[in-house]
């Protein structure tokens, strides 16, 4: 009957939104696909009433900047409708043969398979679609770096376009040249894995290595300072107010998510609930201290709603640097190790700019002869063009 509800609606013009997989999960590849689109395609043709145009089935990629990050920046894609062979392309008749419909429903899921693999960039793992990002990035810097330009930072959109770019190659080359296509991935993990070690991205390289001077030694001294001085007391008064609340939290959301990709949003349900709760409690027992105290100590001040006020500023406060500081105590290292490469290792990032140079020819090498999506601007940067 909603199969049914739904093919009336897709045959008076009304969209619908599918996810052909039946279930959502974190994969950087396709599960099984379901033939209920499908099916849903073929009755909702049937239903049309005259000459009327088919549906059109139109792939959607959806690509997050950070997956596991809630809230992350987010890109829809949407596609050229899926052009169908001959032999799908058919209206069957309302009383067409059970076993006829199911065989066009198979091959019809074949091919929104094969445009959704596209549509989502699909690769076998995480790592490797790592990889395809650091080849993107070593791609832009190093023609930024001859261009001598500065492209600035990349947005969501020229990052999936850049992605699809060495995407396509490789799907094109991978049956026709398997040993090159095989090598030049490892070269790229290699790469990458030195450019991790040394903490500093693709266009950090090409910086000359100067001494730091004025607001820049400013800088980075203010914030030397704020990660080893001014913020472990409040760390320390966040980790007594909140880490019991926040390890209760975690605890629940595992066990009440079916899924692992559902903890996220029962953590954050529940940490709406839990922690406002738990600040509350203590701000009571701050205040209630302080009633006890000057009972005892006539010289305490005799302000408890203050003192109230002060706990949940240091409650809240608290909360937010255990969540905070450990992106800005590993984004205050990465400062430092920056720095000190640039003065120290020289020959490392000369070693490191020749691969990224030969890489970078050699990747672009790989796509020749490849209709590839999107153009590349003198900048370095990539644009979809018209």
């Amino acid at each position: 009957m909603s199969l049914g509800a739904l093919a009336d609606r897709i045959a008076s013009g009304s969209f619908s939104a599918r996810f052909p997989e039946g279930h959502s999960h974190d994969a950087p590849y396709l599960k099984e696909i379901k033939t209920g689109a499908a099916r849903t395609y073929y009755q909702a043709r049937m239903r049309i009433d005259g000459d009327g145009p088919p549906p059109a089935l139109v792939p959607v990629g959806l690509h997050y900047a950070q997956k596991r990050l809630f809230r992350s920046n987010a890109l829809v894609v949407f596609h050229p409708p899926i052009t169908l062979p001959e032999q799908l392309d058919v209206t069957p008749a309302m009383d067409e043969d059970p076993e006829r419909l199911r065989e066009l429903a198979r091959g019809l899921t074949q091919e929104v398979e094969r445009d959704l693999k596209a549509a989502i960039l699909e690769t076998e793992s995480w790592e490797f679609h790592g990889l395809f990002h650091r080849a993107r990035k070593l791609i832009r810097a190093e023609r930024a770096f001859r261009a001598e330009t500065n492209p600035g930072a990349t947005t969501m959109d020229e990052r999936v376009l850049g992605l699809a770019r060495l995407w396509t190659s490789y799907q094109q080359l991978i049956g026709t040249d398997p040993e090159r296509v095989a090598e030049l991935p490892k070269r790229v993990q290699r790469y990458d894995r030195m450019m991790r070690a040394l903490a500093i991205e693709d266009h950090e390289i090409d910086h000359p290595s100067t001494v730091i001077v004025g607001w820049l030694v400013v800088g980075l001294v203010l914030q030397v300072v704020s990660v080893v001085v001014l913020l472990p007391p409040f760390l320390l008064i966040g980790a007594l107010v909140n880490l019991p609340p926040a390890l209760v939290v975690i605890a629940g959301a595992r066990a009440a998510s079916k899924e692992p990709k559902d903890e996220a949003t029962t953590k954050l349900i529940a940490g709406a609930l839990v922690f406002p709760g738990v600040w509350a409690v203590w701000a009571w027992l701050a205040g209630w201290g302080t009633v006890q105290a000057q009972a005892i100590a006539p010289w305490v001040p005799d302000q408890p709603i203050v003192v109230v006020a002060v706990m949940v500023a240091l409650c809240v406060a608290s909360a937010i640097v255990m969540l905070l500081y450990w992106e800005l105590a590993v984004g205050t290292l990465r400062a430092l190790r920056v720095r000190l490469t640039r003065g120290r290792h020289a020959r490392v990032l000369t070693r490191l700019r020749a691969e990224r140079s030969r890489l970078c020819d050699e990747l672009v090498a790989f796509a020749e002869g490849v209709e590839l999506p999107g153009l590349v601007l003198p900048s370095g940067r990539l644009s979809r063009g018209r």
